[in-house]
C-alpha cells in the first residue's frame, strides 16, 4: 500500500530539475525579501529607474533605432564590404560580421546581440556562426567604461580606459582562439529590396522602443534581486563578498560596490564584471534573441572566459605599474 502511494506521488509530482529548483529558491528568497524589506526594495526599483532615465535610454535608444535604420536600409552590407576584409581574416569570421563587432564595441549592451540577430535572419550568418560571435559582439561602451565606471565611481578617466581595452582585447583574444572556418563558402543572404522611408523610419523606432522597454524592465528587476543577494552576502560575509557577487548580478551596482575599495583586487573583479556583463544584460541580450531560433550556450561560455580574461588583464596592468 505505502508503495502504490509512493509510486502515485512521483508520478503526479515529479520532482522538479535543478534549475527549476534554484529558480523556485530564488524567487521565495526574493518574495522574502520584499516582505521584510519593503522600503529597501522600493528603494532598488526607484534607483535603477533614474539609471535607466538619465544613462540607458539617453545613451541606448537613439543608437538602437540607428541600427535599425541601418539594418533595414542596407547600409550595413556596405560597412562590411568596405571595412571587413582585413579584420575577417584576423578573426577568422565573415566579413559581414565586422559591422556587428564594431557597433558592439561603440554601441554598448545589447547592440552588438542585435546586430548580430539582424544579420543571421538576413541570412549573412549561418547559425553557429551567429551563435559564437553573439559573446564577441556584445560589450559594454567606451561611453560606459570611462564615463559612468572610470569617471562617476572611481573617480579616474584612466581606469574606464584601461576597463574597456581589457575587455576589448579579450574578446578579441577569444575570437581568434576560438576560430573556425564558416561551413559554406559564402554566405546566402535573403534577397529584400529596401522598404520605403518612412516604413523604414516607423519600423525602426517602434522596434527599438520596444526593444528599449525590454531592456529597461531587465534592468530594474535584476537591480532589485542583486540588491537583496549584496544585502544577504554582505551579512554573511562581509561588504567584499558582497561586491564580488554584485558582479554577478548588474555591472552598474558592481561598480557602486567596488569603487569603495580601490586598489588591484577592486579592479580586477571590476574588469571580470564589465567582461562577464552579469545576469541583467544575459537576460536583456535573451530578450533581444527572443524568437530568432539563436541559443546562448556558446554566448554564456564566452562571456565567462571573457570576464576571467579581463580580470587577468587587468591585472597584469597594475603589476606594470598603470595602476595608478
Amino acid at each position: 500500500m505505502t508503495a502504490k502511494i509512493t509510486r502515485r506521488i512521483s508520478k503526479e509530482y515529479q520532482v522538479p530539475r535543478v534549475d527549476t529548483a534554484l529558480l523556485w529558491i530564488a524567487c521565495i528568497f526574493v518574495m522574502g525579501y520584499f516582505f521584510k524589506a519593503p522600503a529597501l526594495a522600493a528603494q532598488s526599483v526607484k534607483k535603477s529607474l533614474t539609471i535607466c532615465s538619465t544613462g540607458l535610454i539617453p545613451s541606448l535608444f537613439p543608437f538602437i533605432v540607428l541600427v535599425g535604420i541601418i539594418n533595414r536600409s542596407g547600409l550595413s552590407l556596405y560597412i562590411s564590404n568596405l571595412m571587413g576584409g582585413p579584420v575577417a581574416k584576423l578573426l577568422g569570421i565573415r566579413k559581414e560580421a565586422v559591422y556587428a563587432l564594431l557597433l558592439g564595441f561603440v554601441g554598448g549592451f545589447p547592440i552588438g546581440a542585435i546586430c548580430v540577430r539582424e544579420l543571421y535572419e538576413s541570412g549573412m550568418l549561418e547559425k553557429i556562426e551567429a551563435e559564437e560571435l553573439l559573446g564577441t559582439a556584445n560589450n559594454a561602451s567606451p561611453a560606459f567604461c570611462i564615463g559612468t565606471l572610470g569617471i562617476a565611481m572611481y573617480k579616474n578617466a584612466g581606469f574606464g580606459i584601461r576597463l574597456y581595452l581589457c575587455q576589448l582585447a579579450a574578446a578579441l583574444i577569444i575570437c581568434c582562439i576560438c576560430r573556425k572556418k564558416p561551413e559554406s563558402d559564402t554566405p546566402q543572404p535573403i534577397k529584400h529590396t529596401a522598404p520605403p522611408l518612412s516604413d523604414t523610419l516607423t519600423e525602426s523606432v517602434s522596434q527599438g522602443g520596444l526593444t528599449m522597454l525590454k531592456i529597461c524592465s531587465f534592468a530594474v528587476f535584476f537591480a532589485v534581486i542583486g540588491d537583496a543577494a549584496c544585502l544577504a552576502v554582505e551579512y554573511a560575509a562581509g561588504e567584499y563578498a558582497a561586491a564580488l557577487c554584485a558582479s554577478f548580478f548588474e555591472l552598474t551596482l558592481a561598480g557602486q560596490r567596488l569603487c569603495a575599495y580601490p586598489g588591484a583586487t577592486s579592479a580586477a573583479i571590476c574588469a571580470f564584471a564589465v567582461g562577464f556583463a552579469g545576469l541583467s544584460v544575459h537576460m536583456q541580450t535573451a530578450s533581444v534573441l527572443s524568437g530568432s531560433g539563436l541559443s546562448m550556450n556558446h554566448y554564456f561560455k564566452r562571456k565567462l572566459a571573457q570576464g576571467l580574461l579581463s580580470a587577468l588583464l587587468m591585472g597584469l596592468t597594475y603589476s606594470m605599474g598603470f595602476g595608478s
